[in-house]
């Protein structure tokens, strides 16, 4: 059956059926969606209609809308009739529909009514496999790549499909349909489809025998020169005209790795390989590759330190940058990364500069300070296109200079002095911002700053002064106690100040528990805790003891962040460990399960290293912690590599202290 053998759509009757206004889609009522359809027939630009039409079906790729489910089978309708404009555009549009609809759970309200329309409507897209269109024949595999039913029978057709298709794109596309599909069939017939592909791609082209591989690596070890051998040739831009892989060319690299999933040992000699590749773009994705296999393993560190040192005098600037940050971020031990870092660390002021400082931060070595003082009396922190936060597209983001002084804090006796330099010249605004966490995390340490700090008490808004006032400690004497009350006074009604740190860094300065006691409902009335006070109790110490028994029947039910104020607070107010050990102990129990690790696990495992409780059940979840090889983190950028380890070093250290 060809697509112009299918019957003409009475639109405006089929229209007119559908309650539309009752509908949704991703903005509001369905009611624009006749219009559109009406539109894509009727207009000079029917792929712009097709995209508005994806812009309120598909929104964020992940919702099926009850709009969607009446849409979708008139748009099948259209395409099979072999007469409509921007036929590709719309069959590719339903594959990324079929696609979404694969990711929503039987819990969702429009769940059920997709796949009832699915059912009826799937048998018509596998038509197109045969379209007279090449485009068509080109997106048609993608609604297949998604059948939820009678997937050995769409299987089958695939592979008939493609044993005959001449179109090189189209069959690619149909190769990737039938890897989706193989996993979901019975294993018999995955043996068959197996025995079909090797067949279909043998003596085929680059980008055919990397399709097969795609399809034999889930049943087979398969090696990265198949893969290499593709993206390095010339017709790998073939990939672009299917439906799998959108944009840029380095777009190809990071879909085939990650298709390549959990196969770390591929995907490490896919990255490794890309680097000898003729085309800059490679090269610039495989520290893409090479990174995210890092983020999700422990163990490939050493590779990206040794790739990347490599790659440093690679004349196309896009590789050599990403290969200097990938190099600060592996921690390298060698001496000759030390050494190289330090040498690009002495050079004009830009990127390099600051990128190599932070690895010589990263590493512990002490090369990084006068690069760091330079910093701090320049004209700007950073360099000119990365002040203090952010950066531009053309580069890999670096951390903020008070994150980089912050792994320099073991020579802040030598940096504080210009940090405090620095602190007193510098407006209120970002930069101030970041030397004032600085200050505040080196703590006591930083004591050198106290005169500073006091002066920023008369600014405007002194709330970060007095929380970094008080992580110093200052004694009795160093600052008057009307000064730091008028500040606080001022601090408080800023619009969104964090009142519970602010209130907190008061009470430690000034030992006043006034302004505690008024942000808390009285300890024996029944007025609900709100979650602020949950981690503000703690900072009344032993005088708070009264608040104990609400902690501890409040406890069990709270969320992650509510259970930090309160098992916190329960220790500080008794000084007992057991309870609120116990609490936030929990907290980490169901990172053994797969739960990837976040910011509230470190501060938990944190307080719990303060509080020096153990017990058996958190014992398991650290030696988890400390010897999967997985990240606990997931996949992630590099901030998300620095957590997993910190939390591996934490739990490390918590169970030798066992031994």
């Amino acid at each position: 059956m060809s697509a112009f053998d299918g019957p003409r759509v009475d639109l405006s009757s089929r229209l007119g059926d559908v309650p539309w206004a009752r509908l949704e889609h991703a903005y509001d009522n369905a009611t624009d969606i006749p219009a559109l359809l009406v539109k894509i027939g009727g207009s000079e630009h029917p792929e712009e209609v097709v995209e508005m039409l994806r812009d309120r079906l598909l929104h964020q790729g992940f919702v099926v809308y009850s709009a969607t489910v009446e849409a979708v089978p008139i748009l099948v309708d259209l395409v099979s009739e072999g007469s409509c404009p921007a036929r590709p555009a719309i069959v590719r549009l339903i594959g990324e529909l079929a696609g979404a609809a694969v990711q929503v759970g039987p819990e969702h309200e429009a769940k059920g009514r997709w796949s009832r329309m699915w059912r009826g409507k799937l048998p018509l897209m596998a038509e197109l496999l045969r379209d007279h269109d090449v485009e068509v024949r080109r997106f048609a595999p993608s609604s297949l790549a998604s059948a939820e039913f009678d997937q050995d029978r769409f299987l089958a057709r695939l592979l008939d499909t493609c044993a005959a298709e001449r179109d090189e794109p189209a069959r690619l596309a149909q190769l990737i349909a039938i890897a989706d599909l193989l996993p979901v069939v019975p294993p018999a017939f995955g043996d068959a489809t197996v025995g079909r592909v090797r067949g279909i791609v043998s003596g085929g082209s680059p980008q055919v025998r990397m399709a097969g591989a795609i399809v034999l690596h889930q049943v087979e070890t398969v090696g990265a020169e198949v893969f290499l051998d593709a993206l390095r040739a010339p017709d790998v831009e073939l990939w672009r005209q299917t439906w799998c892989v959108p944009g840029r060319r380095q777009s190809i690299v990071y879909w085939v790795d990650q298709r390549l999933r959990e196969d770390r040992d591929l995907r490490r000699d896919l990255g490794k390989g890309l680097l000898a590749s003729a085309d800059a773009a490679n090269r610039t994705a495989a520290f893409e590759v090479l990174m995210g296999v890092a983020s999700t393993w422990r163990s490939p560190m050493v590779d990206v330190a040794a790739a990347a040192s490599q790659a440093l005098d690679d004349p196309e600037e896009s590789v050599s940058s990403r290969a200097l940050f990938a190099l600060a971020m592996s921690r390298p031990r060698e001496p000759e990364h030390a050494d190289r870092l330090a040498e690009l660390a002495g050079g004009p002021d830009g990127y390099p500069r600051l990128a190599a400082t932070w690895g010589l931060a990263r590493m512990g070595d002490s090369r990084c300070v006068p690069h760091l003082l330079a910093s701090l009396r320049c004209d700007h922190l950073g360099y000119a296109h990365h002040r203090v936060y952010g950066g531009t597209l053309s580069y890999p983001v670096l951390p903020s200079i008070d994150e980089i002084l912050l792994l320099a804090a073991a020579w802040s006796d030598r940096l504080l002095p210009d940090v405090a330099r620095r602190l007193s010249t510098t407006p209120p605004g970002l930069e101030r911002r970041a030397l004032l966490r600085t200050v505040t995390e080196w703590g006591p340490v930083a004591r050198g700053a106290l005169p500073v700090l006091v002066d920023g008490l008369a600014a405007q808004d002194p709330t970060l002064d007095l929380i970094a006032l008080a992580a110093v400690g200052p004694n009795a004497h160093d600052v008057p106690s009307g000064l730091v009350r008028q500040a606080f006074e001022r601090a408080s009604a800023v619009p969104s100040v964090d009142q519970v740190a602010l209130i907190r860094a008061y009470a430690r300065i000034t030992a006043d528990l006034g302004p505690v006691l008024a942000a808390l409902p009285d300890a024996g009335s029944d007025e609900p805790l709100p979650a602020s006070s949950l981690h503000l109790i703690g900072a009344l110490g032993p005088a708070g003891a009264h608040y104990a028994g609400r902690l501890e029947q409040l406890m069990p039910g709270l969320g992650t962040w509510a259970t930090l104020g309160a098992a916190t607070s329960h220790w500080e107010i008794t000084g007992e460990t057991a309870i609120g050990g116990r609490a936030l102990a929990g907290i980490l129990a169901d990172l053994v399960t797969g739960r990837p690790a976040g910011v509230a696990d470190l501060l938990a495992l944190r307080r719990i290293t303060e509080m020096g409780f153990v017990d058996s059940a958190l014992i398991s979840v650290l030696r988890f912690i400390a010897h999967s090889e997985v990240r606990v983190t997931g996949p992630g950028e590099w901030q998300d590599i620095d957590l997993d380890e910190t939390l591996a070093g934490l739990a490390r250290r918590i169970l030798d202290a066992q031994i």
